[in-house]
């Protein structure tokens, strides 16, 4: 079934194909699994880091399809990290706003509506930093796969990023189509 659900629908020289049907020509080369693993480690660095990322997919992607794959990959993968955490940091902001000013009652209540916003509050901060492990601990595993040689998503963007990779990256690394020969 071609384009089924949960796999990206790409274009091979035998037509189009499921992406986890698709071998690599040849098994990445040392030079290419180095800078697939340096886009992944890019993430710790944040925008500087996204810069280098983006320019290793910029040059590699129609050398290596394996390396345009992992770069773009890791790109997509910092750009949702950051809008993550920066979505998590405002939320986190705007109700420590409110809650200076939310809490005016005296007494009994007003100890039980000052500390229930301190929890939300102490509550979002975990927000952002558990994000950040996250995508930090999904860049440091996909590093280690390209390492290896082996293919890495990403959880929610590894379709999209399939989607985005021309197969004619590797157009000089595949093996000639055979000859048909001519009946007479």
């Amino acid at each position: 079934m071609i384009g089924g659900k949960g796999s990206a629908l790409i274009f091979t020289r035998d037509g189009p194909s499921q992406w986890s049907e698709v071998r690599f020509p040849q098994r990445p080369t040392w030079a290419e699994r180095i800078l697939a693993a340096v886009a992944h480690v890019m993430t710790i660095f944040s925008i500087p880091g996204m810069l280098v990322a983006t320019g290793i997919w910029l040059v590699e992607r129609r050398r290596s399809r394996y390396v345009a794959m992992q770069a773009r990959q890791a790109v997509l993968w910092q750009t949702l990290g950051h809008i993550v955490v920066f979505l998590s940091v405002a939320l986190l902001l705007l109700s420590a706003i409110l809650a200076v000013g939310g809490s005016d009652a005296k007494g009994l209540q007003g100890e039980i509506a000052g500390g229930s916003m301190v929890g939300s509050v102490i509550g979002l901060f975990l927000i952002p930093i558990g994000a950040t492990v996250f995508f930090f601990a999904s860049s440091l595993i996909g590093a280690f796969a390209s390492l290896l040689g082996k293919r890495y998503t990403y959880p929610f963007i590894g379709r999209l990023a399939h989607r985005s990779v021309k197969p004619a990256a590797d157009l000089r690394r595949l093996p000639a189509p055979p000859k048909q020969r001519r009946v007479r």
